[in-house]
């Protein structure tokens, strides 16, 4: 059992990120875990922004099947916490 479990590797691994209570903390926590499993995938823009280039991502660190389910996490999250992840920028 891992001391810290990380949300995005959770949810890559299938816990339902849809059903789970929602914490603003949540914000801070993904924020910080891209910025440690991913950060050469994510550009730092004015204002705070952090835009995630997927096409940067190893498929080595993460394949290419969890970074579907990553966009998909992290889209939902956008979608439905847009206050909370202002600072997150998703290209299309």
């Amino acid at each position: 059992r891992l001391i810290f479990n990380p949300l995005l590797i959770r949810f890559i691994y299938g816990e339902d990120f849809r059903t789970r209570p929602v914490k603003i903390s949540d914000s801070g926590r993904i924020r910080n875990e891209l910025q440690t499993l991913c950060s050469e995938a994510l550009e730092y823009q004015g204002s705070g922004k952090i835009l995630i280039r997927f096409d940067r991502i190893p498929p080595e660190v993460i394949s290419l099947e969890d970074q579907k389910v990553l966009r998909e996490v992290l889209e939902w999250y956008k979608k439905h916490h847009p206050i909370w992840f202002h600072w997150l920028e998703i290209p299309s």
